[in-house]
């Protein structure tokens, strides 16, 4: 629950972060080439995603369970001694969770 909730959240922000209207051109964009070039495949496959959904805003959605995703996996396989000043620093210090594309 807390995943589906914390993914809508952050993909369903709207002109969050310099580059957010870059990123949604590139996510509804046919030329996507130059990621190919680079082998940024990742990037590409959620590009071309959003692109076939003709839904751009996807593209923030798909980043954000993808992040959401990998930091619960991590935090259910690492040991904290202290989990609450991990989780406050990583929240209050940190923008992936604010601005998951920059």
């Amino acid at each position: 629950m807390l995943l589906f909730v914390w993914t809508l959240f952050l993909g369903l922000q709207y002109g969050v972060g310099t580059d957010y209207f870059t990123y949604y051109g590139l996510f509804n964009n046919d030329s996507l080439n130059i990621y190919y070039n680079k082998k940024e495949f990742g990037f590409l496959y959620i590009a071309q995603i959003a692109k076939y959904l003709n839904y751009p805003q996807f593209g923030f959605i798909l980043t954000s369970f993808i992040q959401f995703f990998f930091f619960f996996l991590f935090l259910s396989k690492a040991k904290f001694k202290r989990l609450d000043i991990f989780l406050c620093v990583y929240f209050f210090c940190s923008t992936a969770f604010v601005n998951q594309t920059n």
